[in-house]
């Protein structure tokens, strides 16, 4: 995913990856309450371990990374990913007492495009773990 931005002028990881769904729970959260039990469950990764959050960065520049290079790319996947678990943290315990419970989800590895800046690497250390695109999400089902 490149470094574009939404048109809103957010970093497009950011937007992509924690905005959208950030948007979308908040808009759907009272539905959810009213017909519980409810589930809301947030795509992470493993990689969330390595993002960090810069918040004057991302009150002046709308982003999580201030840079254009392939690993600020990954920098912003990996914070785009912490945010995910840090909101999902923060509405489970906002919800607790409720019928709508809050978990983060892993879905494994999978085959990434070529191209991508550690695909190579992580295929030479992790092949036997990796499933296709098409079925990593069956093993969380």
């Amino acid at each position: 995913m490149g470094l574009g931005c939404t048109e809103e002028g957010f970093g497009m990881a950011f937007g992509v990856n924690h905005l959208g769904h950030f948007l979308l729970t908040n808009l759907l959260l009272e539905r959810l309450k009213q017909c519980g039990p409810s589930r809301v469950v947030t795509v992470a990764a493993l990689l969330h371990h390595l993002g960090t959050i810069d918040f004057s960065l991302l009150n002046s520049q709308k982003d999580l990374v201030s840079g254009q290079s392939t690993w600020d790319s990954f920098q912003a996947y990996c914070n785009s990913k912490l945010c995910n678990v840090l909101f999902t943290r923060e509405l489970s315990n906002k919800l607790e007492g409720t019928s709508v419970s809050c978990y983060c989800l892993h879905p494994g590895q999978f085959k990434m495009h070529k191209n991508w800046f550690f695909y190579s690497i992580l295929t030479n250390i992790h092949t036997s773990t990796f499933s296709s695109m098409s079925t990593v999400g069956q093993k969380s089902i």
